[in-house]
């Protein structure tokens, strides 16, 4: 027994330690490769198939409906997508009324983030937005609607018979009202009570078609939308016992008067005959400034002072003003002279129970002061950069403006000589 147990010993395949060793090793990293592959396999499955799912969601609800609060909800858009990412809008009641499908859109890719050398744009909150068939977007109150194609609205280009110039101006401010007529000529429109028309409406007509091209010419400006592309000039009457005043809208010019002025108007018909007609006069040049320089950041002293310097200078028979020292001397028409402080221009006009005119000469001098020192170039500079700067109204008016134009700090000079603020 012994020899045959000593003979199956000897018969054992001895394997030295060093070489199981490797082997272990290798199969071992055998065994979990395989096993890391099953794994990552079945997790590429399972994410394929959940965004598989996922993707009818996103393409249904990735309509862009940023800036929303009142765009009535179109079809298939996804309630639990919307509240993760967009704002919250209430839809807008409609009648009952079978509504357009609408395809579905590829997501929309992300927009590039500014820089810091490309400032964020501010954007209206139908920016970006696309509307359903059938639908347009407009923005009311601040909120981008959308509304069926067949809807009637205000700003749809279309006086409708309930709106009014006082309630939608976009789409009736150059309709006349009953009582009223209306005249054009290329984009001037002029609407005009008919107790105050006649020949001066034809005559107020041409003065204006003349005065934007002789405005645009001397300054190279433009007026700004929407007035650029139609400007309306109207002309309403009031009662003899209220005030008679003008002022400037996005629209254009208002002047409501008194029947008393017109008449006055009426008496010196000949004179604005000949200067409209045969001198190729600008009579309109004071408020047609202030409609050119709308929502610029120009301050009442200065716009006041402006329409009034051009207007003198463009019109030399109707006053002259000398700006001196400390202060202005003028001369009227008839050859009167006065010689009158400069006003405190961070007041308003007619403080110090001084006449508003004394207000509109001081400004007048600071003009004046920049042609004299700088030349004309200069003050068509200032226009220039007023129109880029339109809607900029915090910019400081002498020193982002005219200093910047200038290359020097008019402030020194300017402020304690013409009590500018």
């Amino acid at each position: 027994m012994k020899e045959e147990k000593e003979q199956s010993d000897e018969s054992v395949i001895r394997i030295p330690l060093p070489v199981i060793i490797p082997i272990v090793i290798v199969l071992a990293a055998v065994l979990f490769v395989l096993y890391k592959q099953e794994k990552i396999g079945s997790l590429v499955a399972n994410s394929s198939e959940e965004l598989e799912k996922a993707g009818d969601t996103i393409a249904e609800s990735q309509l862009p409906v940023q800036g929303n609060q009142n765009l009535e909800r179109p079809l298939g858009l996804d309630p639990e997508f919307e509240a993760k990412f967009s704002p919250q809008f209430q839809p807008e009641p409609q009648p009952a009324v079978d509504q357009p499908k609408t395809e579905k859109s590829q997501p929309r890719p992300q927009e590039p983030q500014p820089t810091a050398d490309q400032p964020k744009v501010e954007k209206g909150p139908c920016d970006g937005i696309a509307c359903p068939d059938g639908y347009f977007c407009i923005e009311e109150d601040g909120k981008c609607v959308a509304k069926p194609l067949e809807t009637s609205y205000c700003g749809d280009g279309t006086c409708q018979e309930k709106e009014n110039r006082e309630n939608c101006a976009p789409d009736c401010a150059h309709i006349p009202l009953e009582g009223e007529g209306s005249i054009s000529q290329g984009n001037v429109v002029v609407v005009y009570n008919n107790q105050l028309g006649g020949e001066w409406q034809m005559l107020k007509l041409k003065d204006t078609v003349n005065c934007i091209s002789i405005i645009e010419d001397k300054y190279k400006i433009e007026m700004p939308e929407p007035a650029k592309t139609k400007i309306l000039v109207l002309s309403l009457l009031v009662g003899e016992d209220e005030n008679s005043y003008s002022y400037v809208n996005i629209y254009g010019l208002v002047h409501v008067q008194k029947l008393s002025n017109y008449q006055s108007i009426m008496e010196r018909i000949d004179y604005f005959r000949e200067q409209i007609n045969n001198k190729n006069a600008c009579l309109s040049f004071h408020e047609l400034i202030h409609v050119f320089l709308f929502q610029t950041p120009i301050p009442l002293w200065a716009s006041e002072g402006l329409a009034t310097y051009s207007d003198l200078e463009f019109n030399l028979d109707r006053i002259s003003i000398q700006c001196r020292d400390k202060t202005w001397f003028g001369t009227d028409s008839q050859g009167g002279q006065l010689e009158m402080p400069y006003s405190n221009l961070s007041q308003p006009a007619g403080s110090n129970e001084e006449p508003s005119s004394y207000w509109y000469y001081t400004g007048y001098c600071f003009w004046s002061y920049i042609k004299q020192k700088y030349g004309e170039s200069a003050i068509t500079a200032v226009l220039q950069e007023l129109q880029r700067q339109r809607g900029e109204n915090s910019l400081d008016f002498l020193k982002d403006i005219v200093s910047k134009v200038l290359k020097t700090d008019i402030t020194q000079i300017t402020k304690p000589k013409f009590n500018v603020p």
